[in-house]
């Protein structure tokens, strides 16, 4: 065929092909009896592959050279290369193929992973959707690449474009050249966040459970044996509510003679020794209500006032102490977010609040 066919075939100009055969070798046209240039099929796949490679973020200079270097055999024809584009686009996994900090190729699953467009992307570094304090552990695991070291699947956080945070499950795999050059890597993704998010619910519900039973376990010894370790024991349940309901304060509040409720075990320690009775509170409203309690958002609530809360609580929830003679006191956990008791939680501190009622009878 002449030049203008294989321009018209490819979609690249025959003044780009003629400058590509000059300075590039990448043409090795035969010649007609009247000597005019005659290109062949080959031709038409060195020049799609090229185009493919430069698509992909690879120069000019670089695409041809590894099209030179594999040889005519090992190149995928067009509807071979349009075949396995249609594949890497429709898979269920995103697909990120970059060096060191440069993206060369991504996936529209990739792109949907991380909340951008492909071409968005694609002008942009994987490393750029790592929180930061992860970063020196990525570009660690990019530095073993590079001697070839292959790293076993890993769970890592990103931050999505809108700046949500999501877990991947991650694949990377190093590529080199025949010559055994770094060629990049090639990492294969998967959305496992809502994944992870279930297993930590379903550990976070075991850990809840066990905490329960041991600390009743307890305090049913205790009282059974006239034991005088109560203290050590309230301390315990309100540190086990702290830590499993990520609580920054957590307390357990005692009614007094005086019907105030008092703190009797505060964690911090900085915790404010007493609560008002009645409604008027949030331990005070729980006791009349006798049931948990549950503050979304100090910002939004008007049942009570909510200025005998530690510093800086956002949602709180409290559950009633329950004794033979009524109700003796609260249980309280307080947290900096808002809305951060669900009812899975809520159920774990009116179970350590009924441990407590047993550890005070």
């Amino acid at each position: 065929m002449r030049i203008g066919e294989l321009a018209r075939r490819t979609g690249v100009e025959a003044g780009t092909l003629r400058a590509w055969e000059r300075r590039f070798k990448l043409l090795s046209p035969g010649r007609s009896r009247g000597g005019q240039r005659q290109y062949s099929e080959a031709d038409v796949e060195r020049v799609l592959t090229v185009r493919r490679l430069v698509d992909e973020g690879l120069t000019v200079a670089a695409a041809v050279r590894r099209v030179l270097g594999i040889g005519d055999r090992a190149l995928p024809s067009e509807a071979e290369s349009l075949l396995l584009h249609q594949i890497v686009e429709n898979l269920e996994h995103g697909i990120v193929v970059g060096r060191d900090a440069r993206t060369r190729y991504v996936n529209r699953r990739a792109a949907h992973i991380v909340g951008c467009s492909v071409d968005d992307f694609r002008a942009r570094s994987l490393l750029e959707f790592i929180p930061d304090e992860e970063l020196p552990l990525a570009k660690e695991r990019m530095a073993q690449l590079r001697q070839g070291v292959i790293p076993e699947p890993f769970d890592q956080r990103l931050r999505r474009a809108d700046g949500t945070p999501i877990i991947v499950e991650c694949h990377i795999r190093p590529m080199f050249d025949r010559a055994g050059r770094y060629e990049g890597s090639v990492s294969i993704m998967r959305d496992v966040t809502e994944q992870r998010q279930l297993d930590d619910e379903v550990h976070t519900r075991d850990f809840r459970a066990s905490a329960v039973a041991v600390l009743g376990a307890r305090a049913l010894a205790e009282r059974r044996d006239n034991a005088s370790g109560n203290e050590t024991l309230l301390h315990e349940i309100v540190e086990a509510a702290r830590r499993l309901l990520g609580a920054e304060h957590a307390a357990i509040f005692e009614v007094a003679n005086s019907g105030k409720l008092l703190s009797r075990v505060a964690l911090p320690e900085d915790e404010p020794p007493t609560m008002l009775a009645g409604s008027g509170s949030l331990g005070g409203y729980t006791i009349l209500a006798r049931a948990v309690v549950v503050v979304d958002d100090v910002a939004t609530e008007r049942r009570f006032d909510t200025t005998s809360l530690a510093p800086g609580t956002r949602s709180a929830a409290a559950a009633p102490v329950v004794a033979p003679g009524g109700s003796c006191g609260v249980l309280v956990a307080q947290h900096a977010t808002p809305r951060s008791f669900d009812t899975a939680a809520t159920d774990f501190l009116q179970s350590l609040a009924n441990v407590v009622g047993t550890a005070l009878r």
